[in-house]
């Protein structure tokens, strides 16, 4: 089975890199680059250079908060930076915010 990959916070690609890159022994399972999500320019560059660089328009280079969920592809997996749990924490628990989520769906 191949797994879809989307991330949050993506940085310059370590962690899609990292999963992209995986070899368990079996050629039926791996780790492909649907989507990925981060707030500077530079980095996001650096990211469609060494993940996707047939696929730059699957790397948006925006907020977080005004990301729009719909436009991504479907996944099967979602990697982030550990800057995700505190946007998480700070959006969904101090703000209040919990009413607006599901385990499923990430739009708040």
């Amino acid at each position: 089975m191949i797994f879809h990959l989307g991330e949050l916070f993506c940085g310059p690609g370590g962690i899609g890199w990292g999963a992209t890159h995986a070899d368990i022994g079996n050629e039926e399972f791996g780790i492909v680059h649907q989507w990925a999500n981060d707030f500077d320019e530079s980095t996001c560059r650096t990211y469609t250079r060494n993940i996707c660089p047939n696929e730059p328009e699957s790397v948006y280079c925006e907020d977080v908060h005004t990301l729009d969920i719909e436009k991504l592809g479907a996944i099967d997996a979602l990697a982030s930076h550990a800057t995700t749990f505190l946007w998480l924490v700070q959006n969904l628990v101090l703000k209040g915010n919990m009413d607006h989520c599901t385990h499923t769906e990430l739009k708040c």
